[in-house]
């Protein structure tokens, strides 16, 4: 009965499952798999023609195919053996930026043998691609270039050896527990930029203020005190000298919290937040959550940390804002920080949800994206006689777009400011309050 109520494209997706998994361990590549059945018609026949030339190069040529498979495989797991050796021993934790190069320290000699190709070696997990070494610079040690922010507790390395005819390619996979903390790349944000938009109005503390009150508490007269300041309706009552001292604030000190709200294409949003973070720019007693992490946290590694790990909880998208906000050390006037992916519909609905529970006047939002960039003019007969390659589109998100995505939380009274990572742009949308968007504040 369960075969019955399978459907018929279960089945076949399980066995494309079953067909991928095979042919990424599968050693024999398709050129491999040509040459050793060419070789083997050529022996078959040749037996049934007695045709000598046609026997010897079909032996021949399964020879080859078998001795090329040997001594890649014997160089493949030597190599192997190798690099789990080096990487048996307890090492401190990396930490990177992604698009940037990261040298891990680890130096290995591969097992070279005849008929061996260069052995290759990339990271499943963080996902990164072996760096290319520079004119005169040593492949050793390993450099590699991480795709994405991540934080990982080991790391995953995919290690490839073939023949140099290309007939053989043995996959091997090799794992070291140590950290890797992928931060992400700021491009061409600036803090100037942002701290010239974020800084007007009240939604983000001045990082150097101190609050002060009025000068109506006394004490007693002493030499170095200004006249200006002395209490004479006091002192004609009871003939002492009392000045004038600044009273303390009463106002309660409010400290900003910072909120990452994943979402797809959210690394530039994390780079933005990542900026505002470690930089300071939300004030002193500023506090930093993200989706996945709803705790507030001031400990500024650990909201870095926290920045890298919320690329696993991008199916979030803002829904955690709520539950930081509830958190017993968000006060209900303190000021919050939005910072999100400026074109992820999900993202913003959740987050003007929580500007419509929460009201929106204490909320700045700051949306990050990538612009694509701008391509060359083409001929005009090229333009004419000659259709526009995929890879020549600019596709991707504009700053128009953006600014339209970003509107209903304008409309909330939020203070939204849009920053564009790729060109340094950073603008002014809406200055809170429900006001109408204002001119450009500053571009890169």
């Amino acid at each position: 009965m369960g075969l019955r109520t399978r459907s018929w494209p279960h089945w076949t997706g399980r066995a494309a499952s079953l067909a991928r998994g095979i042919a990424a361990v599968w050693p024999l590549t398709p050129s491999g798999a040509a040459v050793g059945l060419a070789a083997l018609w050529a022996l078959t026949e040749g037996r049934r023609r007695l045709d000598l030339v046609l026997s010897l190069a079909g032996a021949w040529g399964l020879v080859l195919v078998g001795l090329c498979g040997l001594l890649a495989g014997v160089s493949g797991f030597g190599t192997w053996l190798r690099l789990r050796h080096a990487t048996s021993g307890p090492a401190g934790s990396l930490a990177g930026a992604a698009g940037e190069r990261l040298a891990s320290g680890l130096e290995i000699r591969p097992l070279r043998l005849p008929l061996v190709d260069e052995p290759t070696r990339r990271w499943i997990a963080p996902p990164a691609a072996a760096a290319s070494p520079a004119s005169g610079e040593p492949r050793e040690p390993e450099v590699v270039i991480p795709e994405a922010r991540d934080l990982a507790d080991e790391i995953v390395r995919e290690l490839r050896v073939g023949d140099v005819l290309g007939l053989w390619s043995f996959r091997l996979v090799a794992r070291q527990d140590r950290e890797v903390v992928v931060h992400p790349a700021r491009g061409r944000l600036l803090e100037a930029e942002l701290a010239a938009c974020l800084a007007p109005g009240d939604a983000v503390a001045h990082p150097f203020g101190r609050p002060v009150g009025d000068r109506v508490d006394s004490r007693p007269y002493v030499r170095s005190d200004p006249a200006r300041l002395i209490l004479w309706k006091a002192y004609a009552r009871s003939r002492e000298l009392l000045v004038r001292t600044p009273e303390p604030a009463r106002a309660p000190d409010a400290r900003p919290l910072v909120f990452l709200a994943t979402g797809p294409d959210d690394e530039a949003a994390a780079a933005a937040a990542r900026l505002v973070w470690q930089t300071g720019l939300a004030g002193r007693g500023a506090r930093l959550a993200c989706d996945g992490f709803p705790a507030p946290t001031e400990d500024l590694d650990a909201g870095l940390r926290a920045i890298a790990a919320s690329s696993r909880h991008r199916a979030r998208s803002g829904r955690d804002l709520a539950v930081a906000l509830a958190s017993r050390e968000i006060a209900p006037d303190d000021p919050v920080l939005v910072v999100l992916p400026a074109v992820a519909e999900e993202t913003i609905g959740h987050v003007l949800h929580v500007l419509g529970t929460a009201g929106g006047v204490r909320f700045s939002v700051l949306g990050a994206l990538d612009t694509p960039p701008r391509r060359a003019a083409e001929p005009a007969w090229r333009r004419l006689l000659l259709r526009a390659r995929p890879e020549d589109r600019a596709d991707g998100p504009r700053l128009a777009d953006a600014e339209a995505s970003l509107a209903p939380l304008a409309g909330a009274g939020a203070r939204v400011v849009l920053a564009d990572r790729r060109t340094g742009a950073v603008r002014v949308v809406a200055g809170g309050l429900g006001e109408s968007p204002v001119p450009t504040a500053s571009t890169a």
